[in-house]
């Protein structure tokens, strides 16, 4: 097996669940140092040529739960991360060893709380100077991401009074209801908790909508409160920017036709692109839409071609 899959292989293999990264970040440490890379490990998150300004690369190797046995077969290695998103990191990492005389101007984070708070982004975003970057996400490798939905996490409590089923007064239930119906109609909203009786019932939902909207709520009343628990804006990237005609170039180069992407979810990308002005897009091999699912594996021929798009664009984006 390659080194380059050699990687990937024991990345994914090593259990790195939101709040359990350690093991995770002290190989990627360990790897980057034996391939004449500095790196180091600060609040979890791994630093690659920190001395590195000209461009960022962003990814993350936490994960949601759920085991999947490694194997490999048909040409796809299965695990959880395998797409979100070790796989991309991976392949941003075996594209720096491919650079020795580049590398040193590119630095790369590795998080270790995207899936969870987003801790690390949010710090960097505070700290770090702004530089053009890369969000290694899943896009598949003939894929450029640039644009990511926002998120906004409400929890809505109703009260109402007591009253007889055989009453015409509705239960707290069914008017919680009912305001999920009135939001479903202009915002996806997918409900995450719901808990309560007849006179008192809360909901958790997840809204995600796309740049240029904003959810339309109800409004508070004496029976109904609302409580915003996160709000991640929507990010929208130049579609024109030279960054952006740096992987369109990369793409074609490696016979590809590029596909602009627009995402559903959120990621680091939403965090960075609310503050800083400098041009971001994401990218990374991988099939965003086996996410978090039981089916999650990446294709090797298209882990290798991510592999290749990124060095030929890192080279053109620093020439």
């Amino acid at each position: 097996m390659d080194e380059d899959i050699e990687l990937l292989k024991d990345l994914v293999s090593t259990p790195s669940v939101t709040g359990n990264t350690k093991e995770a970040a002290q190989l990627i440490k360990s790897w980057c140092i034996s391939h004449g890379m500095d790196a180091e490990v600060t609040d979890g998150a791994v630093t690659v040529n920190p001395c590195g300004e000209e461009l960022l690369l962003l990814g993350h190797f936490d994960t949601v739960p759920g085991g999947i046995p490694l194997r490999i077969e048909n040409g796809e290695l299965w695990g959880r991360g395998s797409v979100d998103a070790k796989g991309p990191l991976c392949a941003a990492l075996n594209a720096l060893k491919g650079l020795p005389e580049l590398r040193d101007r590119v630095s790369l984070v590795g998080v270790p709380d995207e899936e969870g708070s987003s801790e690390t982004a949010y710090r960097l975003r505070r700290t770090m100077k702004e530089r053009p970057c890369i969000i290694l996400e899943p896009s598949g490798w003939d894929g450029i991401t640039i644009s990511y939905n926002g998120r906004l996490l409400v929890e809505i409590e109703v009260t109402t009074p007591p009253s007889h089923s055989g009453h015409d007064i509705p239960f707290s239930t069914e008017v919680a209801l009912d305001i999920l119906d009135r939001i479903r109609i202009t915002s996806k909203a997918r409900l995450l908790e719901v808990h309560g009786d007849i006179t008192r019932t809360r909901l958790k939902l997840d809204i995600r909508y796309p740049p240029d909207e904003r959810p339309v709520l109800p409004q508070g009343t004496e029976t109904v409160s609302i409580r915003t628990l996160e709000d991640v804006k929507p990010y929208r990237s130049d579609k024109f920017s030279w960054l952006v005609r740096s992987f369109v170039k990369a793409i074609r180069a490696s016979g590809g036709d590029p596909v602009f992407k627009r995402k559903t979810g959120t990621a680091d990308m939403n965090v960075l692109g609310e503050v800083w002005s400098t041009p971001i897009i994401a990218f990374g091999p991988g099939n965003g839409g086996l996410d978090h699912t039981d089916e999650e594996r990446i294709s090797l021929d298209e882990y290798r071609k991510g592999i290749e798009v990124l060095r030929t664009a890192i080279r053109d984006i620093l020439s």
